[in-house]
């Protein structure tokens, strides 16, 4: 009797394998997630940076930013995501000016949390996180305007 569960043992526990392989899986990736990871980088290369003190204008862009990135981690948690995953860039930072790098950061979060979603509980806190992040890249934008020398070519 003894020798039938030895037996049967390695197969249950093969059989059980694969479910608990899925388990472990962390679900669909949020792109707010991305968005976050975006941000994030975008408020770095707003606040750091080498020269006088930080204009009103730019001032204004980190605290939409920040606030930005508060009301999509409060979605994150009310969907239950993991907030201290930060995956990383898709593309590594290009050549370009420091504001038109921001523009490009901005933008892409922008377009991370316009993404649908399924989950009604997170609608209000994405749409206006998004209302946050327009604002961040309107100012980002007559900023690059008014501050950086053209690109040569």
């Amino acid at each position: 009797m003894k020798c039938q569960w030895l037996a049967a043992a390695p197969l249950v526990f093969a059989a059980m394998l694969p479910g608990w392989a899925v388990a472990q899986v962390p679900g669909r990736h949020p792109p707010y997630l991305h968005a976050l990871t975006d941000l994030h980088d975008a408020r770095y290369y707003l606040s750091h940076r080498a020269g006088p003190p930080l204009t009103p204008p730019e001032r204004r862009a980190i605290a939409a930013i920040s606030h930005s990135m508060r009301l999509i981690q409060r979605a994150a948690y009310g969907d239950g995501k993991n907030l201290a995953f930060h995956p990383a860039e898709d593309l590594p930072p290009p050549r370009v000016p420091r504001l038109m790098r921001v523009s490009q950061l901005l933008r892409r979060a922008r377009a991370d949390i316009g993404a649908p979603e399924d989950n009604p509980n997170v609608w209000r806190f994405r749409y206006a996180a998004a209302i946050h992040l327009d604002r961040a890249i309107r100012i980002s934008e007559r900023m690059m305007v008014r501050m950086e020398p053209p690109a040569r070519p």
